[in-house]
């Protein structure tokens, strides 16, 4: 089982989205959001480089619970 190099994850990720993309069109849908963690930053160029813009921003809260609390 061969390993794929980050180039080829990169162009494979590439490929794929494109792909959805076509379809989402050709569908009739006119746009197509998604979420990518802020520090994934390999995800947010591949998304940039596609066209995708970032329009929000957000924070998430958790909090660990100790038993009984």
């Amino acid at each position: 089982f061969p390993l794929l190099t980050l180039v080829d994850k990169a162009r494979l990720g590439a490929a794929i989205l494109s792909q959805v993309m076509r379809s989402f069109a050709d569908a009739g849908l006119r746009t197509a959001a998604l979420e990518v963690a802020t520090n994934n930053p390999t995800a947010r160029r591949l998304y940039e480089r596609m066209g995708f813009e970032r329009t929000h921003s957000w924070q998430s809260w958790r909090r660990t619970l100790a038993a009984g609390s």
